[in-house]
C-alpha cells in the first residue's frame, strides 16, 4: 500500500519481510535485523510471558548482551512495566506530574452499576469503557450516550473478562501514537479509522475489497484487512448508506469510530508537522514513570491542539512507523539499537537478511529453545556478482552443482528461471571467491554477455543463504 506519497525505507523493502513477521513478528524481526546487520549476535529463544510462550531475541556485541521483547529492550525497569500495564496506576503517575489525562475512575468487577451510572453521570456523557489491563484496543467502547447503552456494555465486560473496569470522559479529537526513546521522540503516527474514498463507480462493499487488496502490499496491514461486520454495518446504517451505495468522487466515509490499525486503520506519519509541545508532553510522561526510557504513547488530540494521554504502552508495535500509507517511514529499529549498542552507530550495515520463517517454524514448534542466526559476515571485500546462464541449466543436477559451489565459496544469493528462458544467478560474497565462482560457472554452463536484467536485481536485498527459487 505504497504510492507517490508515501516513502519507505530503502534497506527495509516490502519485498523482503518474512511472511511470518507481522503484528508483532514485524516489530521483532525489523529491531533483530538491524542489529544482526550491523554485526551483533543474534539469537532467538521462546520464554513465557503471561501464561505464554512467545519468541524473543537477544543481540549481543564485544563486552554487552541485551534481551528484547517485540521492541521492548531490557533497560524498560520491571517497575514501569508493572505500572504501565494497569492503565489506572500509571494515570495517576500522569496526574501527579500534571499531565492531561482524560477524567475517569477505575472500579472492581463486583462494583454495583449504580456507582458506576453515577460517576458517568459526574463526569458527563459520552464516556468511555475499557477494561483496566486491555491491549490491542479489544473491548474498548468508546462514545458512549447514554446510560442504557453503558449498562449493557458494562455487563458485557464482566462476562467476557476478570478485569477491572475503567470509566473516562471521551475526548473527541485526532489519535496518534508516539515514540518515545531516550527523552526523544522519534516518530509520530496519525491512526485514521478504517475508511474509503469513492470513485463514483464502485459500491462501498467493492471499495472495501479493493482497499483490502493494496493494504495486502503493506507488510504492518497485509493481515489486518478491514473485515465487513455487525460495527461497519451499524455505522453505515447511522449515515444512510449500504454496502450498495456507490460513494461520489473523492468522497471520504469512515467505516468505524475507533482508530485500531488491527481492525482496518490507516497509519499516517506526522513526525516532522506534529506540535512541539505535544512532543514535549510524550517525553515528559515517559520520564514520569520510573524505570521507563521507551514507550509508545496514544495520546488524542482535539480540536484546540490540546493533547490529552490516553495509554503508556510498554511493548508498542513499530510496523506503523515503518509502513505508513502516507508521510515517510521513520528508522525506529536504527534508533533503539543506536541506544543499546552506541558503539555499532558507524558500523557497516550489510543489506542481508535471515529465513525468519523457518526460526519462528521451529521455535513455535518446540522442535529447539533457541537459534543462534550465522553472523552476516561483512568485510569491505565483499561484492555481488549477476551471471544470466543457458543451456543446461534447469536439471537437478545443475542445481545441486549450484547449492555446492556457493557453500563450499560461502557465498549468499540465488537462482531462478527469467521469462527469456536463461536462468539467472546472483551471488554476494568475499571478492575472492565470488571471481572462483564466475570461473567454475563459466566452465560448466554458457553464460549471456549482454544481461538484461542485471539492474533489477544488483540492488535487492539477499537471503543469508543460497537458494533455488522454484517459479
Amino acid at each position: 500500500m505504497s504510492g507517490s506519497n508515501v516513502k519507505w525505507l530503502p534497506h527495509l523493502k516490502a519485498e523482503m519481510i518474512p511472511k511470518k513477521a507481522h503484528g508483532n513478528n514485524l516489530s521483532m524481526y525489523s529491531v533483530a535485523l538491524e542489529g544482526w546487520r550491523r554485526g551483533l549476535k543474534l539469537k532467538f529463544f521462546t520464554a513465557l510471558h503471561e501464561g505464554k510462550y512467545e519468541i524473543q531475541f537477544s543481540l549481543a556485541g564485544k563486552n554487552k548482551l541485551h534481551f528484547f521483547e517485540v521492541s521492548k529492550g531490557d533497560k524498560v525497569q520491571e517497575s514501569a512495566v508493572s505500572i504501565c500495564n494497569d492503565k489506572a496506576k500509571s494515570k495517576k503517575y500522569l496526574q501527579e506530574a500534571g499531565l492531561p489525562v482524560p477524567r475517569g475512575r477505575k472500579f472492581k468487577l463486583g462494583t454495583e452499576e449504580d456507582k458506576i451510572i453515577s460517576f458517568a453521570n459526574e463526569i458527563g456523557y459520552p464516556v468511555v469503557v475499557k477494561p483496566s489491563n486491555g491491549k490491542l484496543g479489544k473491548n474498548v467502547f468508546t462514545e458512549i450516550k447514554s446510560e442504557k447503552e453503558l449498562i449493557r456494555i458494562v455487563r458485557k465486560l464482566k462476562e467476557e473478562s476478570n478485569d477491572d473496569i475503567l470509566i473516562e470522559e471521551y475526548i473527541e479529537g485526532h489519535d496518534y501514537r508516539i515514540y518515545v526513546l531516550d527523552n526523544k521522540v522519534i516518530s509520530v503516527i496519525k491512526r485514521e479509522p478504517a475508511n474509503v474514498v469513492g470513485d463514483g463507480k464502485h459500491t462501498i462493499e467493492e471499495l472495501i475489497h479493493i482497499k483490502n487488496e493494496q493494504r495486502k502490499k503493506n507488510p504492518n496491514l497485509r493481515t489486518r484487512p478491514i473485515k465487513i461486520d455487525d460495527d461497519i454495518i451499524s455505522n453505515l446504517k447511522k449515515n444512510n448508506y449500504s454496502l450498495q451505495t456507490v460513494l461520489d468522487f473523492e468522497e471520504k466515509l469512515y467505516l468505524r469510530s475507533k482508530c485500531n490499525i488491527s481492525s482496518g486503520g490507516d497509519p499516517i506519519d506526522v513526525t516532522s508537522e506534529f506540535p512541539s509541545h505535544l512532543k514535549e508532553i510524550a517525553v515528559k510522561a515517559v520520564d514520569t514513570i520510573p524505570g521507563l526510557i521507551q514507550s509508545g504513547i496514544d495520546m488524542i488530540v482535539d480540536s484546540n491542539k490540546n493533547g490529552y494521554i490516553i495509554e503508556m504502552n510498554i511493548r508498542p508495535g513499530i510496523g506503523s512507523h515503518l509502513f505508513p500509507v502516507k508521510g515517510d517511514a521513520i528508522d525506529v529499529p536504527k534508533a533503539i539499537i543506536d541506544y543499546y549498542f552506541p558503539e555499532t552507530t558507524n558500523n557497516n550495515r550489510t543489506d542481508l537478511y535471515f529465513n525468519f520463517d523457518k526460526i519462528h517454524d521451529i521455535l513455535r514448534r518446540g522442535f529447539l529453545k533457541e537459534i543462534v542466526v550465522s553472523n552476516a559476515n561483512e568485510t569491505d571485500n565483499m561484492i555481488k556478482k549477476y551471471f544470466e546462464a543457458y543451456g543446461d541449466v534447469n536439471t537437478n543436477r545443475f542445481h545441486n552443482w549450484l547449492l555446492k559451489q556457493t557453500l563450499n565459496l560461502n557465498l549468499y544469493g540465488f537462482a531462478k528461471n527469467l521469462e527469456n528462458g536463461t536462468k539467472c544467478i546472483l551471488v554476494y560474497g568475499d571478492t575472492k571467491n565470488v571471481k572462483e565462482f564466475n570461473e567454475l560457472l563459466a566452465k560448466n554452463v554458457p553464460l549471456m554477455e549482454n544481461v538484461r536484467y542485471q539492474n533489477n536485481y544488483l540492488d535487492i536485498p539477499l537471503k543469508a543463504s543460497f537458494e533455488i527459487i522454484d517459479k
